[in-house]
């Protein structure tokens, strides 16, 4: 019995910084072929945010994703500068108001990845914490990007 708790004692030991170091992660976002274009840090419950101008009824769309703890994304808000974008989005007309533009309720969206058609028109901006980048100026042409959260630091994004 002694001897267990010593054997316990020392692995907790030699694994107590891995267990109590906190993971890298990171929002990545590649191209097609897997080039990487942009990395930025984040931890759980980190916002990311999206935003683009509406193809149809022009004015930003921000969309707000949350980092969660299994690394995937969940969507949290989405805000319009316009009301017929923010009516476009809540067919049932539930779209009220704000300080910030037009919100857009709705049911809960969790993905592994978003997929975006990224060109100038659209004139993505992607953010988390104090980074952001404009997609558009990162790549040559009309690209459609992969954007997921990577169990890896950006000086190692794999």
């Amino acid at each position: 019995m002694r001897r267990a708790a010593l054997l316990i004692g020392v692995l907790l030991i030699v694994m107590a910084p891995a267990l109590l170091a906190p993971s890298a992660r990171s929002v990545q976002v590649r191209t097609e072929t897997g080039v990487l274009v942009w990395c930025a840090a984040v931890d759980t419950d980190d916002v990311m945010q999206l935003q683009f101008t509406h193809s149809m009824f022009g004015g930003y769309v921000r969309e707000q994703w949350r980092i969660t703890p299994d690394r995937r994304l969940e969507r949290v808000r989405i805000v319009t500068e316009n009301a017929a974008a923010a009516e476009y989005y809540a067919t049932d007309g539930s779209s009220y108001l704000a300080t910030d533009g037009y919100v857009v309720p709705g049911d809960p969206m969790v993905r592994s990845r978003l997929v975006v058609r990224v060109n100038s028109r659209g004139n993505h901006v992607l953010s988390v914490g104090g980074n952001s980048a404009h997609l558009a100026d990162l790549l040559p042409t009309s690209t459609q990007v992969h954007i997921s959260v990577e169990p890896t630091d950006c000086d190692h994004p794999g």
